[in-house]
């Protein structure tokens, strides 16, 4: 599951643990409960507070996409984004749907999801918060990737979605008519 830090990253803390000192981000993560993003975790090295400045890397306020790493009842929610995809936002459009919706926007088996990227050129990370990161080469194809996922959200109750997304993605893709004096 992705998750993405909407606020992006509250405050710094330090912390003792077994005798080493590490630093680590809280991350708001719209949940219960506060998530922790390890410093090491982010660096992909062990963390040395007397080299090392975690700020040079993430700030207050930065947005990152990162997995569920672990968690129980005990604890917080640790965070990674020590793996493919995964890290600071550093450039695409955000959009927000209700999280019901994801399941509608994937499809069965993947298809609408598929289908959307594929005709878009769009990377499209999906959150099951509802947070939606969509990134493309050009705005113009950003747009249309967000276009046809608020269609999908605001008639995912309907039949015959899957044909009316389908044409709305040959129409967006298929450029205007130019007139010719």
């Amino acid at each position: 599951f992705f998750f993405q830090a909407e606020d992006g990253i509250r405050d710094v803390e330090r912390s003792r643990g077994l005798g080493d000192v590490y630093k680590r981000q809280t991350v708001d993560i719209k949940a219960p409960y506060t998530a922790m993003l390890r410093a090491s975790d982010v660096l992909a090295r062990p963390f040395k507070p007397q080299n090392d400045e975690l700020s040079a890397v993430l700030n207050a306020g930065d947005l990152i996409v990162a997995k569920i790493a672990s968690y129980d009842r005990a604890h917080d929610p640790q965070l990674t984004v020590g793996e493919p995809g995964l890290g600071k936002i550093t450039r695409g459009q955000l959009l927000r749907v209700t999280p019901t919706k994801i399941p509608r926007i994937i499809g069965r088996k993947g298809s609408m999801i598929s289908m959307i990227k594929q005709e878009t050129n769009c990377q499209i990370i999906l959150g099951v918060n509802g947070v939606i990161l969509v990134t493309g080469k050009t705005p113009e194809e950003e747009q249309v990737a967000i276009d046809v996922i608020r269609k999908i959200e605001e008639e995912s109750h309907t039949s015959g979605l899957t044909d009316r997304i389908t044409q709305l993605l040959k129409e967006k893709k298929t450029p205007a008519p130019t007139v010719e004096e």
